[in-house]
This record gives structure tokens, sequence and C-alpha cells, in this order.
């Protein structure tokens, strides 16, 4: 069959950083007490846009034949045999994750960092899975009839997964030797 992979991800933009100025946005430049109060911090971001993964418009019921599962009753995908495979595409996703730490020196070789990480940073919400059932097949008296599903066909059935989620924050400190 001629189509689009599951796996189709035409479109990816991932862009990280990090910041680490000497003093806080270049405030208290000369001062050294401005220094040991400003300094030390590192700003992290990765930002992340992608294109929708493709679905199919599947179908829902099985041709009276009664030998084998299917539409033609044949086996096999269960999608109009007129739409080629992965027709549709769910919306794209965008993350923000951030990260903002302070290190403080303990000795020369020794030191602490405190640090703070929120991941999907502006909580949005990314659909990750909708509703795939395009059509109804039933049978009545041995006439077969195929009806559109307006009800649940790519309606977002799912927001997030492992790598998409509600907005996380931890902190944590990490002692450095």
């Amino acid at each position: 069959e001629y189509g689009t992979s599951s796996l189709d991800i035409p479109h990816r933009f991932v862009a990280s950083a990090v910041y680490a100025p000497k003093t806080l946005f270049g405030l208290a430049s000369g001062s050294k007490a401005g220094r040991a109060i400003l300094g030390g911090f590192t700003l992290s971001p990765i930002v992340t846009i992608q294109s929708g993964r493709p679905y199919s418009a599947g179908v829902s019921g099985n041709a009276p034949s009664g030998i084998s599962t299917g539409i033609l009753g044949a086996g096999g995908a269960n999608r109009l045999p007129n739409l080629p495979p992965n027709t549709f595409r769910l919306p794209y996703s965008f993350n923000v994750d951030l990260r903002l730490s302070r290190r403080f020196r303990i000795t020369e070789t020794s030191n602490i960092e405190i640090f703070a990480e929120a991941f999907n940073l502006l909580n949005r919400q990314n659909i990750t899975n909708v509703g795939t059932t395009g059509y109804n097949l039933s049978t009545t008296a041995g006439v077969s009839r195929l009806t559109y599903n307006t009800s649940t066909f790519g309606v977002p059935s799912e927001a997030g997964n492992s790598i998409f989620r509600e907005r996380q924050v931890q902190f944590a400190a990490r002692f450095n030797f």
C-alpha cells in the first residue's frame, strides 16, 4: 500500500541554549557584593515545535461475508480501500522547557548547585491522539450500510503522553566535588 508512514513527522524544530552571564543581566558588574548576590546563575530553555503524527480513518464493523474480518471481508486493514493510509494529521505540538540554576562555590574544587526545572512551562495542551473511527459499517437484512461517524472522528481523545504532559516543576540541589 502506498501512503504516509505512521512515523512520519515532516517538520521538527528544536532549539536549546545555555545562558550563563558573569552577573545577572549585567547588574552590579563592578561590585563584589553584587557579583556575590547576582552571579552564578544559568538559564537554559529548550523549545520544541513539530508537525502532528498522521492517522487513518478507520471503519468499525465487518462485511457480511462471515468468512473474515474487515470492510471487504478479506481481513487486513479496516479502512476504506479508496483512502491511502494515514491521510489525516494530528495538530502540531509546541513545548517549552526551562531550567534556572545557581552555583555556590564552597572550595576551589567543590560547589553546590541549586536548580528549578519546568517542563511544558506554558502549560500548553498538546493533542497526542484523536478518534480514528471515520465510518460505521452495519448490516441489516443482508444490506450493508456505511455511515460517516461525525461524533468521534478527529475529536481529541488524548492530550499528553510521556513526552507532552501538563506543566511539571521540580526543585533540586546537587553537590559537585
